[in-house]
């Protein structure tokens, strides 16, 4: 954003009143500031200046500085603190760190990916961020901010690719336009942030042999190299059994990676390609972008303590693997446009895909017999005083919870008992002294003698109190009065008119939502955030575009949700 050289519009210097209203802005932005930190921030007697430039891709944004010193800017209605601010309060917001090598290849334009960044805890290596959140970067040999943006991808979605992609969009670095602007500061020494002699610092620092920044630091300046994914856990396979080459080209042969042990990478790839098509492919509709399939279905398939690493197979490409998979017959693919791929067809008879058996249950959430926890949902009711001389002479106490079923069939069983339906008409009831008051609207002068039965017995579950159970894989459960909430589903529009599908209540019918998640993502191949929402008991699910088809196939099929608990699915896109 501030890279190269912007033309300033306005400098205004902020009154008292417009100090107040910014400090109410910065403590909506940043609630980790107290009191005392905002007066530090904003002095009272020194100078609040407002400037407004125009950067060198014609958009408007605004600074802020104290003393000619910049401390937030502005990018539409949102607030972001400058590096030199986050020296001062590091705690501010959420980082990330990577090695110094790559602070040049941020220097020079480039976002930060993901690929580089570095952590001692491998399992929480992104941390717990939201896309768009705004966080900093910092070296593993200085904990001070040498770059600071938003949230390319949301932890999860970073997780998900393994470490694919972008991580953070820069808006500011070390030494840019706005560093430049009035009172320079140099950076701070903060001290390491992982500590000295670290793996990853080894991994990172370039070898004496070669003098070039490491594998994360290439990736930066080139979009087109494809990262490393992240180490899944380890696991054995069995010995592979070869399978004839191909003797008409002479292209290489496969084997049947069904295996103890998979030693090469091809051997890796090729396990991986074949696991997925055995597994999630199989509730996929066609066509399906490569890239979508390799990293929502192919990495996930990866045997635990395995990484698919491309560029060290024969293959060195994905687009060549995947266009000798179509030759060997064993897809089909095709290319909508110049350089991308789409599977549009699977061959299921090949004998590769239909002999593949996986010896291991990889925790991966690929395999056929990882089954979705199947909610049973059980409403019931409970006798109150209202309808107690009803149920008393079946021996049901107040309090006493039962079914629909069992209450219609004992009111039902009391309308014969007292011989109360009319001889010539027997959907028609004569009401008793019970009834009567059963149905009265608070005048009894005014209640007919007769009722039809639905009418009985929709009064009857009325008076009758609500509660409702949900038992997962046969447990226990848990039960809640009142109303059972519904599943709600509905579309939301974004910037740019793009559509989201937005899900609550979830987690209320005993839905794990990370479990959830992962097979939207895999099932549509598009992102899925769960959100924490103000006024929501239970998390939000958000998946981009309109993919209530999907949902309502998933929860009334895999985790046999009847329909009337789901709200929103008429909002669903008309098939064509």
């Amino acid at each position: 954003m501030f890279k190269k050289p912007f033309k300033v519009k306005s400098n205004t210097q902020m009154k008292g009143s417009d100090k107040k209203k910014l400090k109410l802005e910065l403590t909506k932005n940043f609630p980790k500031l107290t009191a005392d930190d905002l007066k530090d921030i904003l002095p009272q007697k020194d100078d609040l200046s407002l400037i407004k430039i125009l950067t060198y891709n014609g958009e408007s944004a605004y600074f802020y500085c104290i003393e000619k010193l910049p401390i937030f800017f502005s990018k539409g209605t949102k607030l972001y603190p400058t590096l030199y601010l986050l020296w001062r309060y590091p705690n501010l917001l959420p980082f990330f760190t990577t090695a110094s090598e790559v602070l040049p290849v941020l220097q020079g334009g480039a976002d930060f990916m993901a690929a580089g960044v570095i952590s001692q805890n491998p399992r929480n290596r992104f941390g717990k961020v939201n896309k768009n959140d705004s966080v900093y970067v910092n070296c593993t040999d200085n904990k001070a901010a040498v770059a600071m943006g938003e949230c390319a991808l949301s932890s999860q979605d970073m997780y998900m690719s393994a470490g694919r992609g972008k991580c953070v969009i820069v808006l500011h670095v070390l030494d840019d336009e706005l560093c430049k602007f009035g009172t320079v500061v140099p950076l701070p020494q903060q001290g390491p942030v992982l500590g000295k002699n670290t793996e990853h610092e080894e991994k990172a620092k370039p070898t004496n042999d070669e003098n070039k920044p490491p594998s994360y630091a290439n990736t930066l300046k080139a979009k087109d190299t494809e990262p490393r994914p992240k180490p899944q856990p380890q696991i054995v396979e069995s010995e592979p059994e070869e399978i004839e080459p191909n003797d008409d080209n002479g292209e290489l042969e496969h084997e049947e990676v069904q295996s103890n042990e998979l030693e090469s990478p091809d051997d890796i790839l090729m396990y991986c390609f074949l696991k997925a098509l055995n597994t999630s492919m199989k509730s996929i509709k066609l066509p399906l972008l490569i890239s979508n399939f390799y990293k929502l279905h192919m990495i996930p398939a990866c045997p635990e303590g395995k990484t698919i690493d491309i560029k060290k197979t024969s293959f060195k490409k994905m687009s060549k693997f995947i266009q000798q998979m179509s030759v060997d017959n064993l897809i089909k693919i095709e290319e909508p446009s110049p350089g991308v791929q789409s599977i549009t067809q699977i061959n299921y008879s090949h004998h590769l895909i239909s002999g593949f058996v996986d010896h291991h249950n990889s925790d991966s959430g690929t395999s056929e017999n990882t089954k979705a926890s199947q909610p049973q949902v059980c409403e019931t009711y409970t006798v109150t005083a209202a309808v107690l001389p009803i149920f008393s002479e079946f021996l049901c106490k107040k309090g006493e919870s039962m079914t629909v079923s069992q209450a219609r069939k004992y009111t039902a069983e009391y309308i014969r008992k007292h011989q109360l339906p009319l001889p010539n008409d027997n959907s028609t009831v004569r009401l008793d002294p019970v009834l009567k008051t059963l149905i009265a609207q608070g005048n009894t002068s005014e209640v007919p003698e007769t009722a039809k039965w639905e009418e009985i017995m929709n009064r009857v579950l009325y008076k009758m109190s609500r509660s409702f159970k949900i038992t997962t894989d046969g447990n226990s459960g848990f039960s809640q009065k009142g109303k059972l909430p519904m599943i709600d589903i509905r579309i939301a529009n974004k910037a740019g008119g793009k559509k989201v599908t937005l899900i609550n209540n979830l987690e209320a019918y005993g839905i794990n939502m990370e479990e959830f998640s992962r097979e939207c993502q895999r099932g549509v191949a598009a992102s899925a955030t769960i959100n924490q929402v103000n006024g929501l008991k239970t998390p939000q699910l958000q998946i981009q575009g309109n993919q209530i088809n999907f949902i309502e196939k998933i929860l009334t099929g895999k985790y046999n949700i009847p329909k009337k608990y789901i709200n929103g699915l008429q909002f669903a896109p008309k098939k064509k």
